[in-house]
């Protein structure tokens, strides 16, 4: 069963990485969109809690199994 609290957590700090949205950035590999990288970094740490990976990095190879099971 998984953790109400993480989940609401990892929610939270989902919203947040979308909140802190900035500009976007092109270069020669793309677009991508800014946002806080403090609050990125607490988005993983709270999958990472969430989803009990083996590392600190989310990984999808790594969770799409658990997400798969959920």
């Amino acid at each position: 069963m998984m953790d109400k609290e993480k989940l609401k957590h990892a929610l939270r700090m989902a919203v947040l990485v979308c909140e802190y949205r900035g500009e976007d950035i092109c270069t020669q590999d793309g677009y991508f969109a800014a946002t806080d990288m403090q609050v990125i970094i607490a988005l993983e740490e709270a999958l990472c809690d969430l989803l009990d990976t083996k590392s600190d990095d989310v990984s999808m190879l790594e969770v799409q199994g658990i997400i798969n099971n959920i």
